[in-house]
């Protein structure tokens, strides 16, 4: 009897175990079996379409995620790959809370990874806010985002993607090459993701009936300059040119590091609480080096009255010294919003 009891209790463990596997890391499963199908169509030739398609999916289902981490409001989190000839062209769409991609089935796993990393970009981040965008701002989003899910790829994937995509979207073209080298400073000193791709989610849940797509343009282009000039700061600047006050939309970063204000947060609450009624602020970003995250989560906690928390996380960020050194911290944000019916534009 007592070894009847073992059996079960085991199989049950296992199927337990099975089950959280399948449910929170299925796309690493998804991959495992694809290895598996890659080797067996060797002598199983029907096996390899599919193993390729698992292949693709899962790598760019991985690579998502890191997006999920930063903007919680992606309009799809899975994608489906459908196979399409070499006469056709390549799409994707929205069906049913999954995004379908139609890659050809002729070209490499390297070609369809980027093809369909960039297609899944363009359709699902940020849809809202980008058809309100001109050509120039949507696109450089596109692939500044597309080049930073495929930078651990090999070689031959990013050197793929940087002549079919990048290269050609930018040579010749000023504009758009600024506009990617702000975005890599923003990112380098920890704000793109954090601060950018959301405050651009919350523009785009917004109905602009009433509001030219000129007018946007020009609110993407001043959070850019905005948000530039924050990440060109010295330790030790004052707080001045950390707020930021468009028509739509009305933000404050708020770092917490001084020792004499860490050691009393009290005076971060209030500094936050006197801003926002001056001048209505909609978010706040509270960011800091990472020991300092218990400080921050006090702060965030004592103005939840009027503050909601969106999402909070880490990364990595430069920092610039007074003397011309950089330093590599490791961040620790946490952003928030204004209660709805506090909001007035």
């Amino acid at each position: 009897m007592d070894s009847l009891f073992a059996i079960v209790f085991s199989s049950l463990g296992t199927t337990i175990v099975l089950i959280v596997v399948a449910v929170f890391y299925w796309d690493r499963v998804e991959y495992f079996i694809s290895s598996i199908m890659k080797v067996l169509s060797i002598v199983i030739h029907s096996l390899r379409k599919k193993s390729v398609q698992l292949n693709v999916q899962s790598r760019i289902n991985l690579s998502i995620k890191r997006l999920k981490r930063f903007s919680t409001d992606l309009e799809s989190e899975k994608i489906s790959i459908d196979w399409i000839d070499k006469t056709q062209n390549r799409k994707a769409f929205l069906d049913d809370g999954i995004t379908v991609l139609r890659l050809k089935k002729d070209d490499t796993n390297e070609q369809n990874f980027i093809h369909g990393t960039y297609l899944y970009v363009a359709t699902c981040l940020l849809f809202k806010v980008k058809n309100h965008l001109n050509p120039s701002q949507k696109e450089t989003m596109d692939l500044f985002v597309t080049s930073d899910l495929i930078r651990n790829e090999k070689n031959s994937a990013i050197d793929f993607f940087v002549e079919n995509y990048l290269r050609p979207a930018v040579v010749d073209k000023p504009r758009k090459q600024k506009y990617l080298t702000n975005y890599k400073l923003i990112d380098e000193h920890g704000l793109f993701y954090p601060l950018l791709l959301n405050e651009l989610n919350f523009l785009g849940k917004k109905v602009f009936t009433s509001v030219g797509k000129q007018q946007l343009n020009e609110e993407f282009d001043s959070i850019i300059t905005f948000l530039v000039r924050a990440s060109n700061r010295k330790l030790g600047d004052d707080f001045s040119d950390l707020e930021f006050y468009g028509k739509q939309t009305r933000l404050i970063i708020v770092i917490i590091g001084k020792r004499d204000k860490v050691d009393d947060p009290k005076r971060y609450v209030d500094f936050i609480e006197s801003i926002s009624k001056k001048n209505s602020i909609f978010s706040v970003y509270a960011v800091g080096d990472i020991k300092n995250k218990k400080v921050i989560d006090n702060v965030c906690n004592s103005i939840s009255h009027s503050f909601k928390m969106i999402n909070s996380g880490k990364s990595d960020a430069t920092l610039n010294t007074r003397s011309g050194e950089k330093i590599r911290i490791e961040q620790y944000y946490t952003v928030l919003r204004r209660n709805e019916d506090e909001m007035v534009v």
